[in-house]
């Protein structure tokens, strides 16, 4: 039987290299995030051509064949819901899903590894809104253009709480606490539960004076807030459509469902134009 399984994978194979030979120009063998892309794949042979390419882009390797063809039955599963799911797309600007490093995982393996869901915050020591909020005249902002954000980087699950998730909360308590906090230069970051060096710590680059919480459910006190300063913001992520989520404005049900006001993605708002419909938990 195993040989039967291996046979049929280099049969494959070869599939996959006259696959790649059927595209324009090199370089679309290695872009499959959209549905136009996955659309053009309809036999099993092909889509374990597209599931190789995808392997090779994000360097997956699997320690057996049948962990390997696990992984493929998965990955053909998101594949499935990737294509219905875009076929209901309205507009453009609807948000879209493709695939991307998360594509051979079950959602449940998706929470697991790389979700941590916890209670939104109520009470404490979080400030008070600020009531004095006042948008520029201009309704283009995008706080990149100003240097105010750094690129944009995979924290994984490490914050406040070690690596067991966090609160942006917590984290400007400890800025505060700590009299500002270090640059990225003199105290990298590393992902890793560890010990805090309390001399590198006290390499103080940035300080905050404070900070306060946006109107529960206002899109309008969000933009306004928005329009002074880059805003932390959480969603419920734990959902198929975020793990393959590749474009587009996120709108999906989960995000205005009572139920589901559990917190397990934090994101930051920098730009004024394409600000789309965001939950905001309610203080």
């Amino acid at each position: 039987m195993a040989s039967l399984i291996l046979s049929k994978s280099l049969f494959l194979f070869f599939s996959f290299s006259m696959i790649c030979l059927s595209f324009s120009s090199p370089s679309e063998c290695s872009i499959l995030n959209y549905s136009d892309d996955l659309d053009k794949f309809t036999s099993e042979e092909e889509l374990f051509g597209v599931f190789q390419v995808w392997q090779r882009n994000h360097e997956r390797l699997y320690e057996t064949l049948d962990e390997m063809l696990k992984r493929f039955e998965i990955f053909k599963d998101n594949v499935k819901y990737i294509k219905e799911k875009n076929a209901k797309r309205t507009s453009d600007y609807d948000y879209r899903l493709g695939l991307n490093q998360f594509s051979d995982l079950t959602l449940e393996e998706f929470k697991e590894s790389y979700l941590i869901e916890m209670d939104p915050i109520v009470g404490g020591n979080i400030g008070e809104p600020d009531s004095d909020y006042r948008p520029y005249a201009t309704q283009s902002l995008d706080w990149r253009d100003f240097g105010a954000v750094t690129d944009i980087k995979d924290q994984k699950q490490c914050d406040n709480y070690g690596c067991s998730g966090g609160q942006a909360f917590f984290a400007f308590e400890y800025v505060i606490k700590n009299g500002g906090i270090a640059s990225e230069e003199d105290y990298p970051y590393e992902a890793v539960n560890s010990n805090c060096d309390h001399q590198k710590e006290k390499k103080i680059a940035l300080t905050i004076d404070g900070y306060g919480n946006v109107t529960s459910l206002s899109e309008q006190s969000l933009f306004c807030a928005v329009s002074r300063q880059p805003v932390s913001v959480y969603m419920y992520a734990s959902t198929e459509d975020f793990q393959h989520y590749a474009g587009g404005l996120f709108d999906a049900s989960s995000c205005t469902n009572v139920e589901h006001w559990n917190i397990s993605h934090a994101m930051l708002i920098v730009d004024m134009v394409h600000m789309a419909m965001v939950m905001i938990i309610g203080m």
